[in-house]
């Protein structure tokens, strides 16, 4: 027990002997980065705690014959260790010995590791064992933030050390899962077109940086970066530049682009930060600038805006909701392709009796918005309880300028009109589709088709015809079907019916939409 305390009065002794500055050495310090004549050399990133290069002084009682301990600890099997003194910010190093010079890792970090020896805590022209070397030290920062900043006064080179290693969760793919700007949320709800992914991986060739790749709708980008505990450096950025098709997913594009390169000279900081574990890990990087953030998680979004929408039920302020029937599958399909007259996106649709074919804009100013523009309906009699209203708020000024969102893991999409009207719709039918596969023996490839109906036949049949009728019951085209595929070229657009036939017994009912 007396042995212990007089342990304790040793340490305060030594702590009393020292300034404020000088007793806030003692502990373990990561190396950040380090220079080379002038130029800032990051070391490899790599998610193996035994490669951080960590620098520690320990708190031993001081006696005039042994002064406090340095000890460094570097990849493995590379260590160094002697004594030191301190004051007025000078550290003289005494008896540094290094441990060993035998790296088997690889090749940048044994050669990193070894530049920063000499070239920081040695003189590159002498021996590996020193007597006495004398360095310049700061300590800047409190808590967390805390660096120690060692000089090598012979090269001028320098190391920054702080309290926390180097992060390493960085590495990997990340997935963009949306974007903030101006306070506003804007979901990625368009990778269908790309992944919108943002790849990081250590830079073999290259040890002071990262290397980073990503992609938008139509264009990609990449380039260097080193990061620290608080911030990503871009030290280079280049994106491609082709000249895209004006898609919703490059529209969104163009706003996520902004975020990474809004006129900044290069190299240039964004904060970042990385929150939760494993596959559920987020990724935060926010333009210094503007304060707009992109946001990326482990995982592919799953919340696509361009893809078959089936109508589940209608909400209108106070009217009863209106439940669309099990046997009805009301339609919404919002494709990538562009009308070569309007260089407009292309939409189609069903109601009950009728079809619909039209043009539409993804606005993402103010928030998440759609508009279905030159909607044009086939005029078929109809006593449906539904398809009127559904038609007139998504087709028909001034209701279809509409909110829209998609939630319950890219299940639901909400459209949601100025007078808060809302049509519900859901990615699956609500009963087994006539034009199922997996339940059809006929079954179509494309739906709506443009000049050919592509056919999935699941039947060997000796014989079918077919019949192509029009909304109001008129037989407009007749024939033998001798493959999968049936000309439509000769067709009004419009909403047709196609019954398939084998020994003059109907086998199959279909409806497509002709644009």
């Amino acid at each position: 027990m007396k042995k212990f305390y007089f342990t304790i009065i040793f340490l305060c002794l030594g702590l009393l002997s020292f300034s404020q500055d000088e007793a806030a050495l003692f502990g373990d310090w990561y190396l950040h980065y380090r220079t080379d004549n002038g130029v800032a050399i990051y070391p490899p990133l790599t998610t193996q705690e035994n490669y951080n290069v960590i620098l520690n002084f320990g708190l031993l009682p001081p006696t005039a014959d042994e002064p406090f301990t340095v000890e460094s600890f570097g990849p493995i099997t590379n260590t160094f260790e002697g004594k030191f003194n301190v004051e007025n910010g000078s550290m003289e190093f005494i008896n540094i010995i290094e441990a060993t010079n035998n790296c088997e890792n690889p090749p940048e970090v044994c050669s990193y590791f070894s530049d920063y020896n000499n070239t920081i805590l040695f003189d590159s022209n002498t021996s590996v064992v020193l007597d006495e070397f004398i360095v310049s030290y700061e300590i800047t920062g409190t808590d967390d933030d805390t660096a120690l900043i060692i000089t090598n006064d012979y090269s001028g080179d320098y190391a920054v050390y702080g309290r926390t290693a180097q992060p390493t969760d960085i590495l990997g793919q990340w997935y963009l899962n949306h974007i903030e700007v101006d306070g506003v949320v804007h979901p990625n709800y368009y990778n269908n077109e790309s992944l919108f992914e943002l790849v990081i991986t250590e830079d073999i060739g290259n040890e002071p940086f990262l290397d980073f790749i990503g992609s938008g709708a139509c264009n990609s980008y990449g380039g260097h970066m080193t990061p620290d505990e608080n911030d990503i450096t871009f030290n280079s950025l280049d994106f491609t530049l082709d000249d895209c098709a004006l898609t919703p997913g490059v529209i969104f594009e163009n706003i996520y682009f902004s975020i990474l390169n809004s006129g900044q000279p290069q190299p240039f900081d964004f904060p970042y930060m990385i929150g939760g574990e494993n596959d559920n890990q987020i990724l935060t990087i926010t333009n210094s600038m503007t304060g707009d953030k992109a946001i990326y998680g482990r995982n592919e979004n799953t919340e696509i805006l361009t893809k078959n929408w089936y109508l589940s039920r209608i909400e209108i302020p106070g009217n009863p909701t209106i439940e669309i029937p099990i046997t009805e599958s009301p339609s919404l399909t919002l494709t990538n392709d562009i009308n070569p007259i309007t260089f407009r996106n292309r939409a189609s649709g069903e109601g009950e009796c009728n079809a619909f074919m039209s043009d539409y804009e993804v606005t993402l100013n103010n928030g998440n918005s759609i508009q279905l523009v030159d909607f044009s309906p086939t005029l078929g009699f109809c006593e449906s309880d539904y398809e009127s209203e559904y038609f007139n708020i998504i087709g028909f000024p001034p209701n279809n300028f509409s909110e829209f969102e998609i939630i319950n893991n890219g299940t639901i999409l909400n459209v949601t009109d100025l007078l808060g009207a809302r049509l519900v719709f859901g990615d699956q039918p609500l009963s087994i589709s006539e034009n199922e596969l997996s339940s059809s023996i006929i079954a179509l490839k494309n739906n709506p088709v443009t000049s050919v109906i592509n056919l999935t036949v699941n039947q060997s049949e000796s014989e079918i015809n077919y019949k192509i009728y029009s909304l109001d019951g008129k037989l407009i085209k007749k024939a033998e079907l001798n493959s999968e595929s049936i000309y439509v070229d000769d067709l009004n657009s419009g909403l047709y019916v196609i019954r398939f036939y084998n020994n003059f017994n109907q086998i199959q009912t279909l409806k497509f939409i002709k644009q």
